[in-house]
């Protein structure tokens, strides 16, 4: 009887000791808090508003391209299907791009010639890090040395030379094209990286980056190579 009386207090003891130990626990890790200033929450909500602004223009612009389409399909499918077809090889990058945008020139840092150090290719994850930056700075298009990027296009070290669609990059100093909607996008696009820590991160690699005046005419190669796609099939005429 005795036993089974001091395994009972036992057995309660040891639930009161884990409930003591868990609060205890619990009040000396307390939950986080967001120790934003009010200032820091306004400016994220304020990036947050413009992306949805920005979503909601691209609606609106996509509407509007179908409501064209389908007005032209009704009175000429032919006409329809080549916009298309022109629109969609203008997306991928298989038409030469001429608009406006701005120009990206990678030189050597002054310090580096000075100081005679030896050149080094840009490093593909500072060079992927800037493409990253432009197409959220709205670059429409872009080209690294000639070559334009488009949707499969990989930015690789190959045998210590960085490489773009395959092909190595020149030594600095390179140019870089980027494609805007317009002019106004351009400019914002050039006060963006100016105001970024793009700069910095190249300038920490012995290499300056310089941005030009948003131009009204940017000519953009098309992509070189042939597009592979994998999952589509041509089919025969009549099918």
């Amino acid at each position: 009887m005795n036993t089974s009386y001091y395994i009972r207090i036992t057995i309660v003891l040891f639930i009161i000791g884990v409930m003591m130990a868990v609060l205890y626990n619990t009040v000396q890790q307390p939950v986080e808090r967001d120790t934003r200033d009010v200032w820091e929450v306004r400016e994220e909500l304020a990036q947050e508003k413009r992306r949805h602004s920005d979503l909601l223009k691209e609606i609106r612009t996509l509407n509007e391209v179908m409501k064209r389409y389908e007005s032209v399909a009704q009175s000429s499918p032919e006409v329809a299907l080549r916009e298309t077809v022109e629109r969609l090889e203008s997306d991928v990058g298989l038409t030469t791009y001429t608009g406006p945008g701005v120009q990206l020139i990678l030189k050597p840092s002054p310090e580096a010639i000075a100081l005679g150090t030896t050149l080094a290719p840009v490093p593909p994850a500072l060079l992927m890090q800037l493409v990253n930056s432009l197409y959220e700075f709205k670059a429409v298009t872009i080209a690294i040395d000639n070559q334009r990027m488009i949707q499969t296009s990989a930015i690789r070290d190959i045998n210590g030379k960085t490489t773009v669609n395959g092909k190595p990059l020149a030594m600095p100093p390179l140019a870089i094209q980027v494609g805007t909607m317009n002019m106004e996008e351009a400019k914002k696009l050039k006060s963006q990286l100016e105001a970024s820590t793009l700069i910095d991160s190249f300038y920490l690699d012995d290499v300056i980056l310089e941005v030009s005046e948003p131009q009204e005419e940017v000519i953009i190669a098309k992509y070189a190579d042939k597009v592979h796609v994998d999952y589509l099939q041509q089919m025969d005429k009549g099918d």
